[in-house]
């Protein structure tokens, strides 16, 4: 199958799973990968809102996303479980995109790592939505 990519890619994100492009990047099996992407993706959609520029979409700390994931009874996850989580979720991704499309993303190519500042979506070549 040939498929010619155009513009930005389609990221869609339920609460258990995430496609990119229409290929499942993230399954059940990832459920602890999941929460974190739809933290970055109502983020982003805060900062369209907002009218932000690309280079100005905010970040999130390992801190700050460890207390965005704590449950009810007050729970997070340690901050080395974030780190771990986010260099699963910005490997999985690329590579499972690859395996099924066939095309090679960058690791920043959904969620980027902003040096000093923290982790967001991409705020370029891709659109995003919650399901």
């Amino acid at each position: 199958m040939y498929r010619q990519f155009l513009g930005a890619c389609e990221l869609v994100v339920t609460d258990k799973a995430a496609t990119l492009d229409g290929v499942e990047v993230l399954g059940t099996r990832a459920s602890g990968l999941v929460p974190i992407l739809r933290l970055l993706v109502e983020r982003w959609h805060e900062d369209l809102v907002d009218g932000k520029a690309p280079d100005g979409h905010c970040c999130f700390t390992v801190g700050e996303i460890r207390e965005h994931l704590r449950d009810e009874r007050g729970s997070a996850p340690t901050e080395g479980t974030v780190r771990k989580r986010l260099t699963r979720l910005r490997q999985a991704i690329p590579e499972r995109y690859k395996a099924q499309a066939r095309r090679t993303l960058g690791v920043d190519a959904v969620v980027e790592d902003v040096d000093g500042f923290g982790y967001r979506l991409r705020p370029l070549g891709l659109t995003a939505h919650l399901s």
